[in-house]
């Protein structure tokens, strides 16, 4: 039997809520895709976070598991909120829970069970995970347009630039790889406010021409 799939994509800028067949929420961060099925099969309720940031708040069902697909890992809950971050261009994959417990697995393979205030990173190149204390409920702060990036790298923040601003940051990934960082800002800042903060914490240059922003730095701060 053939499923039929609906397949949406935030665009830039703006985040998406999509309300699914059980009455799960889903928010989206800009740039974000994910596809689900019209109706839930009788055993399970599964969906696929193809690339971006999602946060879910997810209907509680004891026989039928929602379970979120992404290109390495699979993330099964019952009934719980949580955030998933799987964007193509980054080396990570990470899941982080705010209520409930979820079951993280790779082929089949559990790698990790959460339970509140934790995040499992995977990561892409070594396939392997680890799990650590973390302040979750931030991470859903996008919903409201606060964009918290902990202990990020500036690949994360850049690519967060172009789903956010629709610009394309050119910069070095070589200058930046050391660069470790927590910083949170607002949505209704401009692009070029949110560098100044960057600014404060890393010495960076920027130059900013239409829509592309070119960023340098001579090296990292210590945190």
């Amino acid at each position: 039997k053939l499923i039929d799939y609906v397949a949406v994509t935030a665009t830039n800028g703006k985040v998406m809520q999509v309300i699914l067949p059980d009455s799960t929420s889903i928010w989206l961060q800009a740039g974000t895709t994910l596809k689900y099925p019209k109706r839930f099969s009788d055993t399970s309720r599964e969906v696929y976070l193809e690339d971006g940031l999602a946060y879910f708040e997810v209907t509680h069902n004891e026989s039928k598991p929602f379970i979120v697909h992404t290109p390495q890992i699979d993330t099964r809950v019952l009934g719980t909120s949580f955030v998933v971050r799987t964007y193509k261009q980054l080396e990570d994959v990470q899941v982080e829970l705010l209520t409930g417990r979820v079951r993280v697995s790779h082929n089949k393979n559990v790698i990790g069970e959460l339970t509140p205030n934790k995040r499992l990173t995977y990561h892409k190149a070594s396939a392997k995970a680890e799990i650590e204390e973390f302040n979750t409920a931030a991470s859903a702060g996008f919903v409201s347009g606060d964009i918290v990036l902990q202990r990020a790298g500036f690949d994360e923040l850049f690519t967060t630039l172009h789903n956010v601003y629709g610009v394309n940051v050119k910069y070095d990934a070589a200058q930046f790889k050391a660069c470790k960082f927590n910083l949170r800002f607002n949505t209704r800042l401009k692009v070029e406010e949110v560098l100044e903060i960057v600014n404060g914490i890393h010495t960076i240059k920027y130059e900013i021409k239409g829509n592309e922003v070119t960023v340098s730095t001579k090296g990292c701060n210590k945190e």
